[in-house]
């Protein structure tokens, strides 16, 4: 709250004069309380950062936490690389069938797909039950007096109860500042909206259009936002905690809020929706000629993370009827190749379509010499999709080199390199390596093992294991040799020099060695792990 001025001509406090009678400043009931409230709530809003900061483990901008104090992050989000899918056109029935589609949600447990619009300011619901291409609803209800224009939700309480959420219906008082929380009823092809609730989620007597509701991904939170035609204030609320509650007014239970500015003309908010991490923001109203549809996307504490123009469904559009109509109405997620992904509806004249949105993001962490560029407190720190190695390497600004990979199995990738054993003219034995080699950085890891060595066609002299695909050794470094079944008594060790060659050495009684005959060798089992520094680039 904004701390009022004492209440003096002035706004300032005064001693008083005794000497000409002017009076001091009389402190009131009314102002302290006001002082009062201002720090509580600066003392709660800085402890809901600090949950926030806690929950999230989100990547923020310009992290202020004393672990990574002066240490820039930036999030290049799906503007690296988006990517759209159209997946299902859905054909409403009941009281405005033809209008937009104003929200959408899934139940994936059941495969039921509900859809909200609006007729006459009224609030219809209708039921796909289709897994995607052109369908037709299986039920629909009539036009509710409850449900509200934008968007469409659901969620289960700490009971298990279902609930869908939307906004209010602009027949209910402040219906800018709520939404509605209900349940379905389905009896065959009909729909009723039942049980109904309105929870306040901004200040009474709050104006702009209608409140937008989006439960996260997690079902952790409820993100909701009003709005005019420059900005718009959006606020998280702990979801878990409102879920079994009634009608109320919980407008200063929100965690945080922050406020974004809107592009303007052309640029309504449209939808919402968040993965717990990250907020996305859908603008535009695509009949406006050269005026693309846009998302903006934001950490949960409303740090800009970047913003992206984007044409997705407009050759379709054009296509239906006059080809006037194109834009972004309500976004969710849906169920798709065995995960949960961004899915928005893009509305034209007479058809509602959803479209699967997916991309890459590139994060970029800079340290300060003496902390480190990113840092994660959460329980599952780093991590890359089941069944694909973890990567890790060094990026010039045009190609990565990788350094360290983690099979899917848990195990350190090995190089395809490869092992011969060649006498001095370079002829090699007919018997295959066993050869693993990992590298981690410049460090490389050897398994190299020839069981029953067979010198057939090679000629008796000095000996080498010639090592291919490997980035030549810094220096002649020892290795661990084993054998069995060699035509020696004599103590043999072997180095790897900086042309890749495996040099296996016999030791004589005055120190001097000599390198080892192929026929030394012969039918022997040899064995010979160890570490070597590669050469820098």
């Amino acid at each position: 709250m904004l701390i009022p001025r004492i209440n003096t001509p002035d706004g300032l406090f005064h001693n008083g004069n005794p000497q000409t009678g002017d009076p001091g400043t009389i402190v009131t009931a009314e102002w302290l309380n006001a002082v009062q409230q201002g720090f509580i709530e600066i003392r709660d809003n800085k402890a809901d950062k600090a949950l926030l900061d806690n929950k999230f483990g989100e990547v923020k901008k310009y992290v202020d936490n004393t672990a990574m104090a002066g240490c820039q992050v930036e999030v290049g989000g799906l503007a690296d690389e988006v990517r759209y899918n159209f997946i299902r056109e859905l054909t409403k029935q009941g009281d405005g069938s033809g209008n937009v589609t104003q929200g959408f949600c899934e139940i994936a447990a059941t495969g039921e797909l509900y859809t909200l619009h609006s007729t006459q300011d009224k609030g219809v619901l209708n039921l796909f039950v289709n897994e995607g291409g052109v369908e037709t609803s299986v039920a629909y209800s009539t036009k509710s007096n409850l449900l509200g224009h934008q968007q469409l939700g659901c969620f289960t309480d700490t009971a298990g109860n279902r609930w869908f959420i939307a906004s209010a219906n602009k027949s209910q008082a402040d219906y800018g500042a709520k939404v509605v929380v209900f349940q379905i009823n389905r009896e065959g092809a009909s729909l009723s909206d039942i049980n109904h609730k309105h929870w306040q989620l901004f200040p009474t007597g709050t104006v702009g259009q209608n409140t937008t509701p989006a439960v996260s991904l997690n079902g952790d939170y409820l993100v909701a936002e009003i709005s005019d035609a420059n900005s718009a204030t959006i606020r998280v609320f702990d979801l878990i905690a409102l879920s079994n509650r009634g009608n109320g007014d919980y407008s200063n239970d929100y965690l945080v809020e922050f406020s974004i500015d809107l592009p303007g003309s052309g640029y309504p908010l449209q939808g919402l929706a968040c993965d717990g991490s990250v907020i996305y923001v859908f603008l535009g109203y695509g009949q406006q000629a050269g005026k693309p549809l846009r998302m903006q996307l934001y950490t949960m504490n409303g740090l800009p993370i970047t913003s992206i123009n984007t044409q997705i469904g407009h050759q379709m559009a054009l296509a239906d009827g006059d080809g006037s109509k194109w834009e972004m109405e309500g976004a969710n997620w849906i169920s798709a190749g065995g995960t949960k992904k961004l899915a928005v509806n893009i509305a034209s004249k007479g058809f509602n379509r959803l479209w699967l949105v997916d991309g890459n993001a590139t994060i970029k962490g800079y340290g300060n010499g003496e902390r480190p560029g990113f840092l994660s407190v959460g329980k599952n720190d780093f991590a890359v999709p089941a069944g694909e190695a973890m990567r890790m390497g060094h990026w010039d600004g045009e190609a990565f080199k990788e350094r360290l990979s983690i099979k899917p199995n848990g195990q350190l990738s090995e190089l395809p390199a490869s092992a011969a054993f060649v006498d001095a003219n370079n002829t090699a034995s007919p018997t295959p390596a066993n050869l693993d080699v990992t590298p981690i950085g410049n460090l490389f890891f050897i398994n190299c093992k020839f069981s029953d060595l067979d010198t057939t066609g090679m000629a008796d002299g000095n000996s080498k294991i010639v090592l291919t695909g490997l980035p030549a050794a810094k220096r002649r470094t020892a290795l661990s040799l084993h054998m069995q079944k060699c035509n020696t008594n004599k103590q043999l060790v072997a180095t790897i020099d900086s042309n890749n060659e495996i040099i296996i050495h016999e030791i004589k009684e005055d120190n001097a060695s000599v390198i080892v005959n192929v026929e030394q060798l012969a039918g022997a089992t040899v064995v010979i792990s160890g570490t070597y520094l590669a050469r820098t680039e």
